[in-house]
């Protein structure tokens, strides 16, 4: 599944194999040790934050790298204001984004966190909820 999303993932041994800049690592732990891992992290690595992305994963990221910084970014280079803005958020790696965008949306399964940011709560997302409130957008006009 997640080659789908992710063409150019690759294992490597070491991390001396890598030539290139490094902006996220995603890694998976055991659903009961998830939150320490991402503690863990957040209070013993400088420069990163982690945070979760879904039951058995964190991201780690540069300090100054998060999906709201990106789609702030993206909005100034299509000229938008956040107000035009729409995204969708489960989890706490949607967290600043769903801060930043004009009309954050939630599943009902997202975390509380992230459910109160919203405007409005979907289905949850197991049930493809988000493809069917697009398609339901892109049907009104």
């Amino acid at each position: 599944m997640s080659s789908h999303y992710n063409s150019n993932i690759q294992k490597v041994v070491s991390f001396e194999n890598i030539d290139d800049d490094i902006f996220k690592y995603t890694t998976n732990f055991p659903p009961e040790i998830l939150a320490e891992g991402e503690a863990w992290v957040n209070e013993n690595v400088e420069g990163v934050k982690a945070m979760t992305t879904g039951f058995e994963s964190i991201d780690i990221v540069l300090d100054y790298v998060d999906k709201g910084v990106a789609i702030v970014e993206l909005a100034k280079k299509l000229q938008l204001s956040m107000d035009q803005v729409m995204a969708f958020g489960d989890n706490l790696n949607d967290l600043h984004m769903m801060q930043v965008v004009g009309h954050p949306i939630a599943p009902e399964n997202a975390r509380p966190e992230i459910q109160e940011l919203a405007k409005e709560i979907i289905g949850p997302h197991t049930e493809q909820s988000v493809i069917a409130y697009m398609e339901e957008i892109a049907c009104q006009k």
